[in-house]
C-alpha cells in the first residue's frame, strides 16, 4: 500500500527532446506556437499485491488539480498472471 503526493510547479515543457525541438522549430517557423503543460499538483493512493506472486492486482486512484483550475480523478487498474516462468498475462484498465 502506498499514499503519495506530487508537485510540478510553474509551466514547463515535456522533457528536453521537446526543448530541442522548439528551438529546431522556432528558427525554421517563427510563427508555430509551442504548448507548455501547466503545473499541476497530483495526490495518489496506490492498493497491490506482491508483484513476485503468481497472481498480481494493483489499483492506483489518483486525484489532480493543476494551475488551469482543473481537477479530476484518474484511476488505473492492473491485473497479471503468471502461466509459466516466462508467459504471462496482463489485463490494464486506465481511466
Amino acid at each position: 500500500m502506498g499514499i503519495g503526493f506530487s508537485k510540478k510547479s510553474g509551466e514547463t515543457f515535456l522533457d528536453k527532446l521537446y526543448d530541442d525541438y522548439f528551438n529546431y522549430s522556432f528558427f525554421e517557423n517563427p510563427q508555430q506556437r509551442n504548448i507548455k503543460i501547466p503545473g499541476q499538483k497530483n495526490y495518489y493512493f496506490n492498493i497491490s499485491t506482491d508483484l513476485r506472486n503468481r497472481f498480481y492486482l494493483s489499483t492506483i486512484l489518483n486525484y489532480f488539480d493543476n494551475d488551469l483550475g482543473d481537477q479530476g480523478f484518474s484511476t488505473v487498474f492492473s491485473s497479471i498472471v503468471k502461466l509459466t516462468k516466462s508467459v504471462n498475462i496482463e489485463f490494464n484498465i486506465d481511466d
